[in-house]
């Protein structure tokens, strides 16, 4: 969605564009004769057994059986706010430190929690992050622009400065340079 022309022009020559978004406001940037061409649905957040559901599944796929409860996958379901990706993560997580642990089952305190700061981060932070995820590293302008279209409600400059600030403090972000020189880039996390 960085290039709507671009949507515009293969929906133009008959081209079928599937679009997925977790924002309305990203299908409403498009021209208003390219929008008639496309069905808008809205899927709902998963519930936490329906989370519950999907990371039992993956773990029965993934992992010994025996090596996890019900219960890891209750409370993973719980935390993760009916985001599978985020759940699936979580799972991930939880069994890589059993492992380096050397335990052959999965607590419920190898969950991460508060000690994972990505569940802290607010959802224009979460924007911000995600963004510079794609890039790898972004002019502060570039991001701004791109931030700009891509978050729910509109936010001025010294906000996305201020969300920058608590992105590089909480070690996501690294800025290089200063003022209007600044590059951002994304700090690699295991």
């Amino acid at each position: 969605m960085r290039e709507v022309e671009l949507v515009d022009k293969l929906v133009s020559i008959g081209l079928c564009v599937i679009i997925a978004s977790d924002r309305k406001e990203s299908f409403m940037r498009l021209d208003p004769a390219t929008r008639v061409s496309f069905t808008l649905m809205c899927i709902p957040k998963y519930s936490a057994s329906q989370v519950f559901d999907i990371i039992k599944e993956r773990a029965e796929q993934a992992l010994k059986r025996g090596s996890y409860s019900d219960e890891v996958i209750r409370k993973i379901a719980e935390i993760s706010n009916g985001d599978v990706s985020l759940a699936i993560n979580m799972l991930k997580t939880a069994s890589l430190k059993a492992e380096s642990e050397n335990r052959t089952k999965i607590k419920v305190n190898d969950i991460p929690r508060s000690d994972c700061p990505r569940l802290e981060l607010s959802y224009d932070e979460r924007v911000l992050l995600n963004i510079l995820e794609q890039f790898i590293s972004l002019p502060a302008s570039k991001l701004y622009e791109i931030y700009l279209q891509e978050a729910r409600y509109l936010k001025c400059e010294r906000s996305f400065r201020k969300y920058m600030e608590k992105l590089c403090s909480k070690g996501f972000v690294k800025a290089i340079g200063d003022k209007r020189g600044r590059v951002y880039e994304v700090v690699a996390h295991v």
